[in-house]
C-alpha cells in the first residue's frame, strides 16, 4: 500500500512539473520587468510617480532658493543646485557678473565647496574688500580658484602670530602676492626660520618689514633663497648684520638674478671703476639701490659724464666720488647734477681745476637741492655775511661744508653769535660753523685769551 501511494505522487509530480516550471519562469520575467500584483503595482507606481513629480520640484525649490540641501539629489540635479548656489554668492556678494562667476567656477572642483564660507573667509579673517576680492577673481581666476581649493586658515593664522601682523597689514600681503594664500604653513615657515638663521633676519621687526615690503619673498624656494645667501655672505664677505640691513633696506634685491644682475654689477664695479671686493662690499652695504642701477643703462654712462663735467683725470678720481657719494649713480644727471655744477661754476667763479677739487673733497654737495639750499645759502654768505666771492670761493673750497649746513638750524644762528661777540666771520676759520653748540663755546672760550674785545670790531 505504501509503495502505491509513492507511486501515485511521483506520476503525480512528474505531471505537474511542466506547470510549475512555466509558473515560475513566468514569476522572473515579471520580477525582472518591475511587474507584481495589481494591488502592489498600483502601489509602486503611485510611489514612483510621486518620486518623479517631487524631484524637479525640489530641484527648482533649491535652486531658487539658493541654499537648499543637496544631500538628497544625485547627478545632474545635484551639480545644477550647487552651480546655482556658488554663482549666487559670487554675484550677490562679490557683485561679479554672471559671465565672470561662471567662468569661475568652470575650474574643476569648485562646485564641492561652500563658496560663502569661502568668501565670508577672505573678506571678514583677510579683511579683503569686495572689490578687491573681485579684482583678483577677474585678473587672476585660476590662481584664486587653486586659492579657493585650499584650507587657507593655518598659513594665514601662522603668519599673524610669527610675524604680528594686523588684518589691514595681512590684506596688503594677500593682495601684492596673491600666491601667497596657496603656499602651505610648513614651507612658510621653513623660509621664514632660514631668513632669520642665514640671513641675519633674526629680529622679528626686521623681518616682519622685509614680508610687507616684498611678500613675494614668502615663495622663493628654499634652494633659491640658500644659493642668494651663498653669494652674498660668500663671495661679497658680507656679515649677517649687512646683509639684513641690505635686505631691509631694499628688499627687491632678494630677488634679483644673481647671474644677470648682481654680478655683473659688481665685476664693472671692480674690473672697470678700479673698487675692490671689499670695498664694494661696504658701499652695498652702505647704499644697496646702486644693486638695483643697470650697468649699461646708469652706471657706466654717469661715470662717462662725470669724467667730463669734473675734469677727472685718473680712474681712481670716480672710485673716489662713487665711494663718497653713490647717489650720483641714479640721481638725474641732466636734470640734476649738472645744473647745481653749472651755478656752483658760476656764482663762485670756480675754474676747471676748482671744480675738480671741490667734487673730489666733498661730493655730497651735489645731492643739495639746487633751490633750497645752495641758492639761498651762497647768497646769505655774500650778502649777509659780507664775504666777497673771492672769499667764499677760497672758503668753501678749504671747507666744502660750509655749503650742506643747515641755513637756518645752524649757519644763522652761528653767524648771528659771532656778531653778538662782536666777532666778525670774515676773520674766523671757516670750520667753525660745522661746530657743534658745545665745541662752539669751547672755541669762543678759548679765542678770549687771544682776541681783544671792543665795543664795535674785533681787533686781532
Amino acid at each position: 500500500t505504501l509503495g502505491l501511494q509513492l507511486t501515485i505522487i511521483s506520476l503525480l509530480f512528474l505531471v505537474a512539473e511542466p506547470f510549475l516550471f512555466l509558473a515560475r519562469g513566468k514569476g522572473i520575467v515579471r520580477a525582472s520587468l518591475g511587474l507584481c500584483s495589481s494591488t502592489g503595482s498600483s502601489a509602486e507606481k503611485a510611489s514612483s510617480s510621486k518620486r518623479r513629480r517631487g524631484r524637479p520640484k525640489k530641484v527648482a525649490e533649491t535652486s531658487a532658493s539658493g541654499d537648499g540641501d543637496v544631500s538628497g539629489l544625485r547627478g545632474p540635479a545635484a551639480a545644477e543646485c550647487r552651480r546655482e548656489r556658488s554663482m549666487r554668492a559670487l554675484t550677490s556678494e562679490l557683485s561679479l557678473t554672471r559671465p565672470d562667476a561662471a567662468f569661475f567656477l568652470s575650474h574643476p572642483f569648485l562646485l564641492s565647496l561652500d563658496m560663502s564660507q569661502k568668501v565670508r573667509y577672505l573678506r571678514c579673517d583677510m579683511g579683503l574688500s569686495r572689490k578687491k576680492l573681485r579684482d583678483m577673481i577677474r585678473r587672476h581666476p585660476k590662481l584664486v580658484a587653486s586659492v579657493f581649493l585650499q584650507d587657507l586658515q593655518p598659513t594665514v593664522e601662522y603668519l599673524r602670530d610669527e610675524l604680528g601682523l594686523s588684518q589691514g597689514e595681512m590684506r596688503a600681503v594677500a593682495v601684492a602676492n596673491p600666491r601667497m594664500l596657496r603656499y602651505y604653513r610648513n614651507d612658510v615657515r621653513r623660509r621664514l626660520a632660514y631668513l632669520r638663521s642665514e640671513a641675519g633676519l633674526s629680529d622679528v621687526g626686521m623681518l616682519r618689514k622685509v614680508v610687507l615690503a616684498r611678500p613675494k619673498i614668502l615663495g622663493y624656494g628654499l634652494e633659491t633663497c640658500q644659493g642668494k645667501v651663498a653669494y652674498y655672505r660668500g663671495e661679497l664677505g658680507m656679515d649677517a648684520a649687512q646683509l639684513a640691513r641690505m635686505l631691509v633696506a631694499r628688499p627687491e634685491i632678494f630677488g634679483y638674478s644673481i647671474d644677470d644682475n648682481i654680478r655683473p654689477t659688481v665685476q664693472y664695479l671692480t674690473e672697470e671703476i678700479g673698487l675692490s671686493v671689499k670695498q664694494v662690499t661696504k658701499l652695498v652695504a652702505r647704499s644697496p639701490q646702486l644693486l638695483t642701477c643697470s650697468v649699461d643703462a646708469n652706471m657706466r654712462p654717469t661715470i662717462e659724464k662725470i669724467k667730463i663735467l669734473f675734469f677727472l683725470k685718473h680712474r681712481v678720481d670716480a672710485a673716489r666720488i662713487i665711494t663718497l657719494f653713490p647717489q650720483i649713480i641714479w640721481l638725474n644727471f641732466d636734470r640734476n647734477i649738472a645744473p647745481k655744477m653749472q651755478y656752483l661754476r658760476e656764482a663762485l667763479q670756480l675754474s676747471d681745476d676748482d671744480v675738480r677739487q671741490l667734487v673730489l673733497t666733498m661730493p655730497q654737495v651735489l645731492g643739495l637741492s639746487l633751490d633750497k639750499n645752495l641758492m639761498p645759502t651762497v647768497e646769505y654768505y655774500l650778502d649777509a655775511a659780507g664775504l666777497s666771492v673771492e672769499e667764499l670761493r677760497e672758503n668753501v673750497l678749504t671747507q666744502p661744508s660750509l655749503l650742506a649746513h643747515s641755513l637756518e638750524r645752524r649757519i644763522k644762528p652761528r653767524l648771528a653769535a659771532l656778531e653778538e661777540m662782536n666777532m666778525n666771520f670774515c676773520y674766523c676759520p671757516p670750520h667753525v660753523v660745522g661746530f657743534t653748540d658745545v665745541a662752539f663755546a669751547k672755541w669762543v672760550e678759548k679765542q678770549k685769551e687771544t682776541w681783544s674785545f671792543v665795543n664795535d670790531k674785533v681787533d686781532v
